[in-house]
């Protein structure tokens, strides 16, 4: 089995990147950053199990849709569960090439993500999603932060700012 290629989304400062992985040796390298420390900070964050992103692992690129969506279902504009979908996830993909093997080899553990029927597709695909956990009781403590903001500054004159800071301060001591 060979890991051939390894898709990231919205990791740092990887928005969209496909690393395709060698059979004999692959190299990461490149400037200071370029992401290299981030593709393997994602790779030990997965493989370890670890279920969680920190606030600063979630791209910077990506806050301002972050904010913008949580600032609607405070609204009322949407519900939760479409904010879900609109929330840009992190999320990392891993295709084994599994054609060198044996048609009679046990494959272990890579079983469950042989799901294909068409005999001449030797690809497993691994997709891990980090999704937001959203609740009606994270949508309060929100809304309490905002409330605050308007007690402390009642005269602000850009509302909409305010509560998007306030969902920001929110997330970055929450996520």
């Amino acid at each position: 089995m060979l890991l051939s290629n390894v898709h990231i989304w919205n990791y740092r400062l990887l928005l969209d990147t496909n690393i395709h992985l060698d059979e004999a040796l692959t190299l990461i390298v490149g400037k200071n950053n370029a992401g290299k420390t981030s593709f393997l900070s994602i790779l030990q964050r997965v493989l370890s199990g670890r279920k969680d992103l920190d606030f600063a692992d979630y791209p910077i690129q990506c806050r301002s849709t972050l904010y913008e969506v949580l600032w609607k279902v405070v609204k009322g504009k949407i519900s939760i569960d479409k904010a879900k979908d609109l929330i840009p996830k992190t999320a990392i993909q891993f295709d084994i090439d599994y054609s060198n093997e044996a048609e009679d080899e046990y494959l272990g553990a890579l079983s469950p993500f042989i799901i294909d029927l068409d005999i001449n597709n030797n690809i497993a695909r691994i997709l891990v999603e980090y999704q937001s956990i959203l609740s009606d009781t994270i949508i309060s403590e929100i809304t309490d932060k905002i409330s605050l903001l308007k007690i402390t500054n009642p005269t602000a004159k850009n509302k909409k700012s305010g509560e998007i800071i306030a969902i920001s301060n929110y997330l970055s001591t929450n996520f």
